[in-house]
């Protein structure tokens, strides 16, 4: 029974510290994985996934060089940042039809309200005592 627990307790320390370790995506990896949720939640034709992934890749890279060039400057990573993806909406609304325009646009409101919580719970959690300070 000892040997039983001791191997669930072991395995969940690996899985945690396995969780753990996030590698950075390339822009190709990021730009496919976007693709196919487009294409899954918008019902995109093969000629739009093609066009679709042609502009997220491009909008991957305008980031990466965007990172690259202006790793601490908050500000002018804000800027650009929203406008690359102004560009970005800009391409799509010549390759995706009206209604699925509004989808995206649903999505994109969706993810953008799911980082903004989970923004503020880190956030709130940097204030938090640790388990450290309480003992």
């Amino acid at each position: 029974m000892k040997k039983l627990i001791l191997a669930a307790v072991a395995l969940l320390f690996t899985v945690a510290a396995y969780s753990q370790e996030r590698t950075p995506r390339s822009a190709e990896e990021r730009a496919t994985m976007q693709t196919q949720k487009m294409t899954k939640t918008l019902s995109l034709s093969e000629e739009q996934q093609k066009k679709v992934q042609e502009i997220n890749l491009t909008s991957a890279k305008k980031v990466d060089e965007l990172r690259e060039a202006n790793a601490g400057d908050r500000t002018i990573m804000f800027q650009g940042l929203k406008k690359i993806d102004e560009d970005k909406d800009t391409a799509l609304k010549e390759v995706l039809n009206e209604k699925q325009m509004a989808d995206y646009q649903t999505m994109k409101k969706e993810r953008m309200d799911k980082m903004k919580m989970q923004m503020r719970e880190r956030k709130g959690n940097k204030n938090a005592p640790s388990k450290k300070d309480s003992i």
